[in-house]
């Protein structure tokens, strides 16, 4: 870990993640096969797509330093779906905005 990275680190009081797609997004996921959307998706919504292992090492890391500098974490998790081509969905699923460490709001 660099300097400037364990300085911030010791200021952190805790993380605060509002409806983060920590293990990915099914709307992502739909936007990168639909063929309408799929030649201008960006890259940072490919690397939202549930399985990114770009995302999976992000969650790694974080889980990593979170647990052994004993950061506190609070997750809220959206509850109410928008209406996307006709159908209702959350863009983060309950499943994928828990990240399995600290408290969680719905």
């Amino acid at each position: 870990m660099e300097q400037g990275q364990s300085n911030i680190l010791k200021c952190l009081n805790g993380v605060c993640f509002y409806s983060t797609p920590h293990f990915g997004s099914s709307l992502a996921k739909l936007s990168v096969k639909a063929p309408v959307t799929n030649s201008i998706v960006s890259s940072e919504v490919r690397e939202l797509s549930s399985s990114s292992k770009q995302l999976q090492e992000l969650n790694d890391q974080f889980l990593s330093v979170a647990r052994n500098m004993s950061i506190p974490v609070h997750s809220f998790i959206e509850s109410v779906p928008i209406k996307v081509v006709g159908f209702n969905h959350l863009v983060v699923s309950k499943d994928s905005a828990n990240l399995g460490l600290g408290e969680q709001t719905v």
